[in-house]
C-alpha cells in the first residue's frame, strides 16, 4: 500500500511540473513575457499617442469655435442689413406722398437723384431673407449638435466657404446701402423748408407725369435711339421745356450709371481675389496640419520600433526622399501644364520674343520673352484690379511690334465679363507656372 501511495504522489508531482512547463512554453511562444524595459517603453508610447490625440482634438475644437463665431457674426450682419434696408425703402416710399417728397419733386436736380436711388437699389429684401434663412439654418444645426464640439467634428469646407461668401456679401451690401441712405438724407436736408408745398404736386404724381411723357420728350432728341437701343432705365428729366437741363441730367445719369457699374465690377474682382487668397490659405493650413499629423505618427512609429527612442539617419534620408519625390511630381505636373495649348495661347504676348520689357522705356539689347522678374516688379502679378491693369498694359502695348497683342481694350472698365475672366486666368497661370516657364525658356528670368 505504501508503494501504491508513493507512486500516486510521484505521478501528481510530475503532472504539476509538466503543467508549469507547458504554461511557460506557451507564454514564451506567444510573447507574453515582458521585461520592465518593454513595459516602460509601451507606457511611453501610449502616453505620446494620448497627447497627440488630445492636441488634435483641441485644434479641431478651436477651428469649430471660430466657425461658430463666424456664423454668428454673419447672421448679425444680415440682420442689420435687413433692418437698414427696410428703413431705407420705407423712407423712399413715404416720400411719394409727404411734404418732403413735394419739395424733391419741385427740384430738377433732386427729383433726378431720387429716381436714380429708387430705380437702382443695391440690394433687395428677398436677397437678404434668402441668405439670412440659410445662415440661421446652419446656426441651428450647430446648436442642435453640441456634442460635435467635444468630439472635434468640423463642418465641411463647402459649408465654411458658403458662410464666408454670405459674410462678404453682407458687409459689401451694408456699406453700399449706408452710402445710398446717406445720399437720400442729404437730399432731404438740402430741400427741407425751402418752399411752400401747398401748391406743389406730390412726388408720386411727378413720377406718373414723368413716366407718361418721357418718350414724347425724347421723340425729337438725338439720344432717343441710344436710349431705346440700350433698353436702359429712363434716366431723363421730366420737364420737356428745358432741353438744355434735360441733356445735362441725362449726361449726369449716364456718368453715375457707368461709375456704379465700374465700382460693381471692381468690388466683384476684389471679392474673387479675396476668396482665392482665402482658399489658398485654407489649403496651406490643411496641408500643414496633415503634415504635422503625419510627422507625429511617423515619430511614434519610430519610437515603437527603436528601443533607444532616437531618430536614425535612415529615417531622415527617407523623409528627404519622400519630400523630394513629392516636389518632383508637382514640378513635372507644372511643366506639363505649361506646355498645353491653352496656356501657350493665352500667354502668347508674354512667351513670344521681343525687345520690349515691362517697366523699360527703351528697347532691350537682346530679343527674348517677357522677363518674369520684371513682370513682377511692374506689379502685373499682383492679384488685384491694379495688377490686372498692369498685365493688360503689357499685353496690349502698341509699341511692342514683335509679339502678338491681346485684342482687348486697355481699360479694364470697358471689358466684358468673359474678357476679364480670361485675363484673370492668364495672371493665375503666370503666378502658378512662372518659375517653371523660366526653366523651360518660355519666359526670361
Amino acid at each position: 500500500m505504501n508503494t501504491h501511495t508513493t507512486n500516486h504522489a510521484a505521478c501528481d508531482t510530475f503532472k504539476r511540473i509538466l503543467t508549469v512547463f507547458l504554461l511557460v512554453l506557451t507564454t514564451v511562444a506567444f510573447g507574453q513575457i515582458s521585461t520592465p524595459d518593454d513595459e516602460k517603453q509601451q507606457a511611453l508610447q501610449n502616453e505620446r499617442q494620448r497627447r497627440l490625440n488630445d492636441e488634435q482634438l483641441r485644434s479641431l475644437i478651436r477651428l469649430r469655435q471660430t466657425f461658430v463665431d463666424n456664423v454668428q457674426d454673419t447672421q448679425m450682419l444680415l440682420a442689420e442689413l435687413s433692418g437698414t434696408a427696410q428703413k431705407h425703402f420705407q423712407l423712399l416710399e413715404s416720400l411719394l406722398t409727404n411734404d418732403d417728397g413735394k419739395r424733391i419733386a419741385n427740384s430738377t436736380e433732386w427729383f433726378m437723384s431720387y429716381r436714380i436711388l429708387k430705380e437702382n437699389p443695391v440690394v433687395r429684401i428677398e436677397e437678404i431673407t434668402h441668405r439670412l434663412k440659410a445662415v440661421t439654418s446652419i446656426q441651428k444645426d450647430l446648436q442642435a449638435d453640441e456634442d460635435a464640439m467635444y468630439i472635434g467634428f468640423l463642418p465641411s469646407a463647402v459649408t465654411q466657404e458658403e458662410v464666408g461668401r454670405y459674410k462678404f456679401w453682407a458687409e459689401d451690401r451694408l456699406e453700399r446701402l449706408n452710402k445710398q441712405h446717406s445720399n437720400l438724407k442729404e437730399i432731404l436736408d438740402k430741400t427741407a423748408g425751402t418752399s411752400d408745398v401747398s401748391q406743389l404736386i406730390t412726388l408720386d404724381k411727378a413720377n406718373q407725369q414723368y413716366d407718361a411723357k418721357w418718350l414724347e420728350v425724347l421723340r425729337d432728341s438725338d439720344i432717343l435711339g441710344k436710349q431705346l437701343a440700350m433698353e436702359e432705365s429712363k434716366e431723363i428729366l421730366v420737364k420737356a421745356s428745358h432741353m438744355a437741363m434735360l441733356e445735362k441730367a441725362v449726361a449726369e445719369a449716364e456718368r453715375i450709371k457707368l461709375q456704379a457699374e465700374a465700382e460693381k465690377e471692381s468690388q466683384k474682382l476684389d471679392y474673387e481675389f479675396k476668396l482665392m487668397r482665402q482658399r489658398q490659405e485654407t489649403e496651406r493650413e490643411r496641408y500643414k496640419a496633415e503634415k504635422e499629423r503625419d510627422d507625429l505618427l511617423a515619430e511614434l512609429e519610430r519610437f515603437r520600433q527603436d528601443d533607444a527612442v532616437t531618430r536614425t539617419v535612415q529615417d531622415i534620408k527617407a523623409g528627404l526622399k519622400r519630400d523630394s519625390t513629392l516636389e518632383d511630381a508637382i514640378r513635372l505636373e507644372r511643366i506639363a501644364k505649361a506646355k498645353t495649348v491653352e496656356v501657350q495661347q493665352i500667354l502668347a504676348p508674354f512667351i513670344a520674343k521681343g525687345y520690349y520689357q515691362p517697366g523699360l522705356y527703351k528697347p532691350a539689347f537682346e530679343s527674348e520673352p517677357i522677363s518674369l522678374s520684371k513682370l513682377n516688379a511692374f506689379g502685373a502679378l499682383e492679384p488685384s484690379v491694379k495688377g490686372l491693369d498692369k498685365l493688360i498694359e503689357v499685353a496690349t502695348k502698341k509699341t511692342d511690334k514683335e509679339r502678338p497683342r491681346w485684342p482687348y481694350s486697355k481699360f479694364l472698365t470697358r471689358l466684358r465679363p468673359e474678357e476679364i475672366t480670361r485675363i484673370k486666368q492668364a495672371q493665375a497661370y503666370l503666378i502658378e507656372l512662372g518659375d517653371v516657364m523660366v526653366e523651360l525658356g518660355m519666359l526670361a528670368p
